[in-house]
């Protein structure tokens, strides 16, 4: 498989470079999935790091895929060229857990994290250039996170991969997820091809590549990543169990006092969490945050043993123990270890493959969602005014 550049990012980048010389520009970047969104981003920023020394900041609002951190966060990052080092970096400079890779699930919650995050950005003084790449629903919840996302950051240009829906108008105010004006100055809007592939797609009894990743693969990897940089991009880890995958150097065990920290359960039914708040999370995978101002998301861990006097995790090798000491909170939010989500078996009769799912003890979620129960998510844009007025 190989991936082929558009004539036209090398032209629009170029473009967007010159603006930038010429003083600090935002830049967001929509379009559905799979079309490149993120690989523009990469190569968008590289362009502008090149020329600018300053470096550019990028705002990652897919919590579904993001590109510095575990599904379900929301960051912005700085990119620079070291000129002592001759090499590009990163550095995170604000993060926050939403616990969902979705963001029609939480619409509200996912606009007033990327708000935070976004004012973040603005509280840096002199903050120089702004790429924001957004998620890749483009319908119901999702166009209306993109309009209010736009309204948000008020952006000099919006960069829209592939020809799914024509320009958003961006007239009428947004009735649901922002009180936020429009802005006075409207948006320069600027399509693009979506990124090659090169390679048939399609499953494999059609002839496709059956190493083509879905989406939740692709989370899946992101996830596996942030605790083990060493892995290759396969799916041979996608079956290890936590005992093969979680070991040393590549992971570490941290140990910390339960009655020192909070542990919140922002997507269970009931306020109070369930009867036995410590024992629910033994065996899962949970965030770290530390609540210094806003709170901020430290790193993913998993949950190796609970008892009455410890609570012993395994964190990434890149964690620093000084950012460990800020802890000050457990969340246990919606992203679920995978291989232990579902496990694939054959029928010993039938021999044919199936897909058996196992529900975790404490498995959280707001809702019991079933055929016409009228408990599943909502995820059009008709359900947010019945949303919004709910009560909480």
């Amino acid at each position: 498989m190989s991936i082929i550049t558009p004539d036209d990012w090398h032209d629009v980048a170029e473009k967007l470079v010159e603006r930038a010389l010429a003083g600090p520009i935002r830049v967001v970047i929509i379009g559905i999935r799979n079309v490149g969104k993120s690989s523009f981003g990469r190569f968008l920023t590289l362009k502008l790091c090149q020329r600018i020394d300053s470096g550019i900041f990028s705002l990652e609002t897919d919590c579904g895929q993001p590109d510095n951190t575990p599904p379900g966060v929301i960051s912005l990052s700085h990119r620079f060229h070291n000129k002592s080092l001759d090499r590009h970096q990163s550095l995170i400079k604000s993060s926050r857990y939403l616990g969902i890779v979705n963001p029609a699930i939480e619409p509200f919650l996912y606009m007033e994290e990327g708000r935070q995050v976004f004012n973040d950005y603005r509280a840096i003084p002199n903050a120089g250039s702004l790429i924001v790449n957004c998620h890749g629903y483009g319908s119901g919840v999702g166009l209306e996170t993109w309009e209010t996302i736009i309204t948000l950051v008020e952006p000099h240009v919006v960069v829209h991969i592939g020809n799914e829906v024509g320009e958003l108008s961006l007239r009428e105010p947004i009735q649901y997820l922002t009180d936020l004006p429009r802005p006075s100055n409207p948006a320069e809007w600027i399509p693009l091809s979506p990124i090659i592939v090169n390679h048939t797609s399609g499953s494999p009894s059609t002839g496709g590549d059956p190493n083509q990743a879905s989406g939740a693969d692709y989370r899946w990897i992101k996830f596996a990543e942030h605790f083990r940089p060493d892995l290759v991009r396969k799916n041979t880890y996608k079956s290890a169990n936590p005992r093969d995958f979680f070991v040393y150097p590549y992971c570490r065990l941290y140990t910390i006092d339960p009655r020192k920290l909070q542990l919140k359960f922002p997507f269970f039914d009931s306020p109070e969490g369930p009867s036995k708040p410590w024992e629910a999370i033994e065996g899962l995978t949970v965030a770290l945050t530390a609540e210094s101002g806003p709170i901020q998301f430290i790193c993913m861990a998993f949950v190796l043993h609970v008892s009455t006097q410890s609570v012993q995790l395994i964190i990434p090798p890149n964690i620093r123990i000084s950012a460990m000491s800020t802890m000050t909170a457990i969340v246990r939010g919606d992203v679920n270890w995978s291989p232990r989500d579902r496990v694939s078996y054959k029928n010993k009769t039938t021999n044919a493959e199936s897909t058996c799912a196992y529900e975790e003890a404490y498995f959280l979620h707001n809702v019991l969602g079933g055929d016409d129960s009228g408990a599943n998510q909502a995820s059009s844009r008709a359900d947010l005014k019945r949303r919004r007025l709910s009560p909480p």
